[in-house]
């Protein structure tokens, strides 16, 4: 009998991870190297729905421990051939598999490298990116939820402005797949 009520349990909590979608929330982040901006009380939510509905718990980073983690990250470092690198067809086509939804966006990107000349290219590229993912991550375009400005910086140094809101979702299964095609693709790698 305790075997049958483990067995029962695990099922339950396999259809329920199965079932949960999570949620994302990014609520007035702002960062910048380039302009003194006045400290906002922004926000960070990760938070896990039942059927998309029914919310069972969520995390918050607020402001203070997300400028922790940013003073131990070195963003002005950004190696441009690395993401070049990591811009691959077969990324994008598993990024695809994670079937992410977009509720809301409010983006405004200013970018500008030492380099004049990667400056424009990474700008048209993030334009260009932004553009084809959209009107596959949105259900329905409503103009007043989807918002983006991408502007470049043109000074010799590396520069950055970024202000976002947003809120997108996937489904858990969806992270499951992904994380079982990874495994899968690491022991035929290993095999051959």
């Amino acid at each position: 009998m305790p075997l049958v009520l483990t067995f029962l349990i695990l099922i339950a909590v396999f259809i329920i991870i199965v079932l949960s979608t999570i949620k994302f929330e990014i609520v007035d982040f702002e960062i910048s190297n380039i302009i003194q901006i006045t400290p906002k009380n922004y926000k960070i939510k990760l938070s896990f729905y039942l059927f998309g509905k029914i919310k069972l718990f969520s995390f918050k980073l607020n402001s203070e421990r997300a400028r922790k983690m940013y003073s131990k990250m070195n963003i002005e470092k950004f190696d441009i051939e690395k993401g070049r690198k990591l811009l691959t067809i077969k990324n994008i086509n598993i990024l695809k598999k994670l079937n992410i939804r977009l509720d809301y966006l409010d983006l405004e990107l200013d970018l500008g490298l030492e380099d004049v000349i990667l400056t424009t290219e990474l700008i048209t590229l993030i334009s260009i990116v932004i553009s084809n993912i959209l009107p596959h991550i949105i259900s329905r375009y409503i103009p007043d939820k989807y918002r983006h400005k991408i502007m470049p910086i043109y000074i010799n140094k590396n520069a950055y402005y970024i202000k976002l809101n947003c809120i997108f979702q996937l489904k858990i299964v969806h992270i499951i797949n992904i994380i079982y095609i990874y495994l899968k693709k690491g022991k035929s790698e290993k095999n051959e």
